[in-house]
């Protein structure tokens, strides 16, 4: 059937196309086109043409009539429109009836329109199936994973397992795999987002391929107790329990070396727990990996960003080598800075606990600054939040939805609460099918906690809604595994 619409339109347009060259012969030369000894060549060999007539009267209407056969059919209207003016009155009215015909033409004519190949359609419905029911194992999976974060308890860390095992299952169904792979063989007769959804259906598969199921369960359970491991850890100084909040606090303002490196190694003593299931975590991830024909879970990772691990190593290699220069005295200058702080001869190395953060990913305190802490006190927590929001609201975005209130955990427990949450990261976002947005957090009333949460609310109100509809969208963020998304 789209075969013999497709027959007929262009059926159409060929006639059209004869009638509109005829009218225009007729405009020109003030004849019919049979009339016109050359009116074959007119549409065929236009260039041939204009040669044979170069020394002719006929030459600049030629000419004419070459620019109006490459032109669209409102080119020829206006073409037409101009003959018009160079006309007898008699010829005015002629030229003024042929432009209305050529105007009705140029509306009626249909346009060509292809049909999708029957992979195009074979792959559309592929992956319209895939696409629901990933979406709605990925919902129930992360509800899954923000129990086991947000409450810690061996019950929602073996739902967390379930579920994970259960949105591996789908994704790395061996018939999804072997179908996925088979339309890619015909990537010349596919769209490129078609293509890249099933490029990212692929990678997404070879986080949990069923074609080994007991490597996956291992992999899926060795996650859960990392993470397990991970969120339920007590810090402690000097044998006293001591918070996250409490070490950055120290952190923060102690002067004293001594003290400094004591409460970093409290907040390292988790490291060791983590070691041994780390390792066996490490083999898992490289099996399933290796399952998919990668040479290890770092080049699957790397994937994910169209590249390969040599591609990948040498852009990092060029970017220390291009900052390097700049480190040095930047870095130079820190230790420098912190050595006069601390009344210490100048290191060859920073030591991590002169560091105010304790993953030193930021090196605050080196020089004065606006101390607006003070601002903060005798505001309640929402408050920092909700002057987040304003700030992004009066540049036209839109408000935080409902959900982010009734659904987010933003503030420390209270000391004698039974509950347990991560400690780390100290901040993350999850949008769920868009139905609602929320926000986990553990952090202090002061002006590091805006910061942060400045840094939450801008991942919710940059992002359109709804999210992208389709299985590319979890890796459109900077990274899948941190700032999740899912479409509606």
């Amino acid at each position: 059937m789209s075969f013999c619409v497709v027959l007929v339109s262009f059926a159409l347009f060929l006639f059209a196309r004869g009638l509109v060259r005829t009218i225009a012969e007729r405009l020109i030369f003030g004849k019919t086109a049979h009339a016109n000894p050359d009116g074959f060549l007119l549409g065929l060999d236009l260039q041939r043409s204009l040669v044979r007539f170069n020394n002719s009267h006929n030459f600049a209407r030629m000419r004419l009539a070459a620019s109006m056969h490459r032109t669209t059919f409102f080119s020829l209207f206006l073409s037409c429109q101009a003959a018009g003016r160079r006309c007898d009155r008699r010829l005015a009215r002629r030229a003024v009836a042929w432009r209305r015909l050529v105007l009705l033409l140029s509306l009626l004519v249909p346009t060509i329109a292809f049909a999708a190949s029957p992979i195009q359609e074979r792959a559309d419905r592929f992956l319209k199936l895939t696409n629901a029911g990933y979406q709605a194992l990925y919902r129930v999976n992360s509800e899954a994973q923000w129990q086991a974060v947000t409450d810690v308890t061996p019950e929602h860390d073996a739902a967390a397992e379930a579920t994970g095992k259960a949105y591996a299952a789908f994704n790395g169904n061996p018939a999804i795999i072997s179908e996925a792979r088979e339309l890619l063989t015909y990537q010349k007769e596919l769209n490129d987002l078609t293509v890249r959804q099933l490029k990212q259906l692929l990678l997404n598969a070879a986080e949990g391929p069923m074609t080994n199921p007991d490597l996956v369960s291992k992999r899926v359970q060795a996650e859960t107790k990392q993470s397990s491991i991970l969120n339920s850890f007590e810090f402690k100084l000097n044998g006293q329990k001591i918070t996250a909040n409490d070490i950055d606090n120290k952190l923060e303002k102690s002067s004293d070396l001594n003290e400094r490196k004591a409460v970093w190694e409290a907040s390292k003593e988790i490291g060791p727990k983590l070691k041994d299931n780390l390792v066996t975590l490490r083999d898992l991830r490289n099996g399933v990996a290796k399952e998919m024909k990668y040479p290890d879970y770092f080049s699957l990772e790397v994937a994910a960003y169209g590249m390969t691990t040599d591609e990948m190593l040498k852009m990092l290699d060029d970017w220390m080598a291009t900052l390097r220069p700049l480190y040095l005295q930047l870095h130079t200058w820190a230790k420098y800075k912190l050595a006069e702080k601390y009344h210490q001869p100048v290191p060859k190395k920073i030591p991590a606990h002169w560091i105010n953060n304790r993953w030193s990913q930021e090196w605050e305190g080196l020089v004065e600054a606006a101390n607006i802490d003070k601002y903060f006190g005798g505001r309640k927590s929402e408050w920092i939040i909700k002057t987040a929001e304003q700030f992004y609201t009066g540049l036209g975005f839109s408000p935080l939805p409902q959900s982010f209130w009734e659904r987010s955990d933003l503030y420390p427990l209270p000391p004698d609460s039974k509950r347990k949450k991560t400690r780390t990261p100290p901040a993350g976002i999850s949008i769920l099918r868009t139905t609602f947005v929320r926000s986990k957090a553990s952090n202090r009333m002061h002006a590091g906690f805006s910061r942060r949460i400045m840094s939450s609310v801008t991942g919710i109100t940059s992002r359109p809604t709804p999210v992208r509809k389709f299985l590319i969208c979890s890796s459109s963020a900077p990274r899948p595994d941190f700032m999740k998304a899912l479409a509606s």
